[in-house]
């Protein structure tokens, strides 16, 4: 297992550098440009944040090779304990960035009066007492046993982490569920407006920048989703064919191939969906060459921001 061992550390080593430089460019693209800051941008940063501590989670457990090391699930825990939190957080955060959207769409004028920080605090309220939740059930049910491997689906016992990922996903298939029926609701609404106004280039616009925003927010629920529910899928697989121990040593280790990803794809999509993000983006790394590189576009227009 040597040679795959040396693969997975490889591979996870490249997309640490690809994550960390992505949501690196995220918060501070978001920090110091008020025209980002808006409620969605807020809770992106939010997001950018806790995929950070998920990447300075991996290089320490790349550091100290915790995916190959066997220990007690008590001190795997204390290692991964931060880790697990930001799991079970973003999982339930992506719900709220959902009911942020289904809010903006049902409700625009009250979703553009309330609070800005403290509308934000309050949907980030419930994935932090979520994921607290999880965190100190796993804490009480804890155990001196020693695991093959310490990760973060092995730092609690197989049956706490079986339950709270079956929450999870059933959490996430309602997520994907709100997105796919607030961008439908949104663009049922919009297409008799905009058969109504076709002379109207600058409605025509924003509606099309929304599709955007919309867009780029369903993608990043996919992409998260879709490796979560593979990596539970494989966990519970894994668990249930092979013997417990034989799959924390043989297997599970490699999961972190699915996971890994989805904690670099905020930086990527957005680049890719929002030409706002995607111009603040290109100034921090002209600043970064001092002007060398990325000379800036004069045929970019200002579009809404994700």
């Amino acid at each position: 297992m040597e040679d795959g061992e040396e693969l997975v550390e490889a591979v996870v080593s490249i997309l640490i550098i690809f994550g960390l430089f992505g949501n690196a460019n995220v918060v501070f693209a978001i920090a110091r440009n008020k025209e980002l800051r808006t409620k969605s941008g807020c809770l992106v940063f939010v997001l950018s944040v806790s995929h950070l501590v998920c990447i300075f989670s991996e290089m320490i457990g790349l550091t100290l090779r915790l995916r190959f090391r066997p220990m007690s699930r008590r001190k795997c825990f204390e290692y991964n304990a931060a880790y697990v939190f930001c799991i079970m957080f973003q999982s339930a955060l992506f719900l709220a960035i959902t009911v942020d959207l289904a809010l903006s769409i049902l409700c625009p004028i009250r979703h553009r009066l309330w609070n800005k920080y403290r509308y934000v605090a309050t949907l980030c309220l419930p994935p932090f007492i979520y994921a607290s939740v999880c965190c100190l059930v796993g804490f009480v049910f804890m155990n001196d046993e020693i695991t093959p491997t310490c990760i973060p689906v092995t730092a609690t016992l197989p049956e706490i982490y079986i339950s709270i990922s079956s929450v999870n996903v059933f959490c996430n298939l309602g997520t994907i569920f709100l997105t796919g029926t607030s961008i439908y609701i949104f663009m049922h609404r919009e297409r008799p407006r905009q058969s109504s106004r076709r002379s109207y280039s600058t409605a025509s616009n924003d509606s099309h920048e929304k599709n955007k925003i919309f867009r780029s927010t369903f993608y990043l629920m996919t992409v998260y989703i879709a490796s979560w529910v593979l990596a539970c899928f494989l966990f519970e697989f894994f668990i249930s064919y092979y013997d417990a121990e034989v799959a924390a040593r043989e297997y599970l280790p490699y999961l972190i191939l699915i996971a890994m990803p989805t904690y670099c794809q905020t930086y990527f999509v957005t680049f890719a969906r929002s030409p706002r993000y995607r111009r603040v983006y290109l100034r921090q790394l002209r600043s970064l060459t001092r002007g060398r590189h990325f000379p800036p576009r004069p045929d970019w227009k200002p579009a809404a921001a994700l």
